[in-house]
């Protein structure tokens, strides 16, 4: 929503957008868009060859390498789709049930803490040509999770806070 306001020094007035004119729409493409990052990504784990691409990634790290000896190699994408997809769904339904979202949210943030440790356990992810920010294009492809993280920790705080509103309804 756009208003005038005069400002008071000079006479002249400034349009201001309110908050709620691009905040809320914003907030639901976040909402919706990172849903469907975890869908994509999710399905995208029951394709042919998805656990030998995420071998190298589980097999190096301390905290997950377990999964392989759990789910098997080639049962680890499933398990890991699986979770995504759920993921999504719950982060989908803030509209319906906003504790649902708030669920979806922190299994979000669990995932990406995870991969974010993957920066340090996977071998090629420092690149070989030393520069300022010197990453390999898989440890770029983590480290865009830095931001996803924040995304999903505000998604989780959002349905955390309409969870809190509805109940004082």
């Amino acid at each position: 929503m756009t208003q005038q306001v005069n400002d008071g020094h000079d006479g002249t007035t400034t349009m201001v957008t309110s908050r709620r004119g691009f905040a809320e729409p914003a907030r639901w493409l976040a909402i919706y868009a990172l849903a469907l990052i975890f869908l994509v990504f999710g399905l995208s784990k029951f394709t042919a060859g998805a656990g030998e691409g995420l071998a190298p990634l589980v097999s190096n790290s301390p905290l997950i390498s377990w999964w392989h000896d759990v789910f098997g190699v080639a049962g680890t994408a499933p398990a890991v789709g699986s979770y995504e997809v759920l993921t999504a769904l719950l982060i989908a339904a803030r509209p319906i049930n906003p504790r649902l979202s708030m669920i979806g949210g922190a299994m979000a943030v669990i995932l990406f803490l995870v991969t974010l440790t993957l920066l340090f356990s996977t071998p090629g992810v420092p690149a070989s040509d030393p520069g300022p920010f010197p990453l390999s294009m898989l440890g770029q492809f983590l480290f865009k999770d830095l931001g996803l993280l924040a995304l999903a920790f505000m998604v989780f705080a959002g349905s955390r806070d309409e969870v809190a509103w509805r109940k004082l309804r």
